[in-house]
């Protein structure tokens, strides 16, 4: 079943226990919805088996693709790709609760859909490299020499860094 887009919403109300498969896609104005303008462009598709029983909802989805976010270094464009494999076990009961585990929903029983927006979106960021720069030799050139080549090395050992003055500090006593 195809989805519109940015919509990642499933029914229980009404569904009978067993398997169902939902497919959406995701782009960068879902990613707009939530504030985030880290991501510049994306194009991800999302892959939602869902397994109704009687007092839970066992999801799993797949998330693949590819966003588009500022190289920390150079500024340019990157393409990260996105591969996520995650499960989500929604639980119904009288009232919705929160949960300590982020893999657990507890929703309540006269809920008839669940939103999974916030999930998905979760796990793509989290997907996302702390660090978001290319690989050694592919930023901008121009770039890179206009920050001066010795700053990116992050050991400190460039002699024009703000932190130079300190090594001399350590060395007097």
């Amino acid at each position: 079943m195809e989805e519109n887009l940015n919509s990642i919403i499933i029914p229980v109300k009404g569904l009978a226990p067993g398997k169902y498969s939902y497919n959406f896609e995701v782009n960068e104005a879902f990613f707009l919805d939530f504030g985030n303008s880290q991501i510049k462009k994306a194009h991800c598709k999302v892959m939602i088996e869902a397994e109704k029983n009687s007092t839970y909802l066992a999801i799993s989805s797949v998330i693949s693709g590819v966003v588009v976010v500022e190289c920390d270094r150079c500024l340019e464009d990157l393409e990260i790709p996105i591969d996520v494999n995650r499960s989500l076990s929604v639980k119904f009961a009288k009232e919705a609760e929160e949960s300590d585990d982020d893999d657990i929903m507890i929703v309540d029983e006269i809920e008839t859909e669940i939103d999974l927006r916030q999930f998905v979106y979760d796990y793509i960021c989290l997907a996302m490299p702390l660090q978001k720069v290319h690989e050694e030799g592919k930023c901008n050139p121009e770039m890179v020499s206009r920050i001066g080549g010795s700053q990116l090395d992050g050991d400190g050992s460039g002699d024009n860094t703000p932190f130079s003055a300190l090594k001399d500090l350590l060395s007097k006593k």
